[in-house]
């Protein structure tokens, strides 16, 4: 009994769990926010450059040492699903996307129309 109990906390701490679901160093998965309002702050655009609403968002579980782990927020996702990790950029249906992290930890997608 006593092995089934160490066994069991040596695997719980091999995984990140979010939600009821379990997670492996370094895999992704997409969660989605009921209201996208409370996730992305609106700033003053520039001409060519504005934020899009977003209410579904990238995180990633990481296990930094062998009895910890963490899930955090690791990228946007655009209006067509398509997943940008913080600092890249995609170009999807003639826009420019690009996923940024804010000084207060908050993610923005950015976007502007290709010329």
């Amino acid at each position: 009994m006593l092995a089934a109990v160490i066994a069991l906390l040596f695997v719980s701490a091999q995984a990140c769990e979010y939600k009821g679901a379990t997670y492996r160093h370094g895999d992704t998965w997409i969660v989605s926010s009921p209201n996208s309002e409370s996730q992305w702050r609106s700033h003053n655009s520039r001409a060519t450059h504005s934020p899009v609403a977003s209410s579904s968002w990238v995180m990633q579980c990481e296990m930094p040492s062998h009895n910890e782990w963490r899930t955090y927020l690791a990228g946007c996702v655009t209006p067509r699903g398509s997943q940008i990790l913080v600092g890249q950029r995609l170009e999807e249906d003639g826009f420019s996307f690009e996923c940024i992290k804010e000084g207060d930890g908050m993610l923005q997608l950015k976007s502007h129309r290709r010329q």
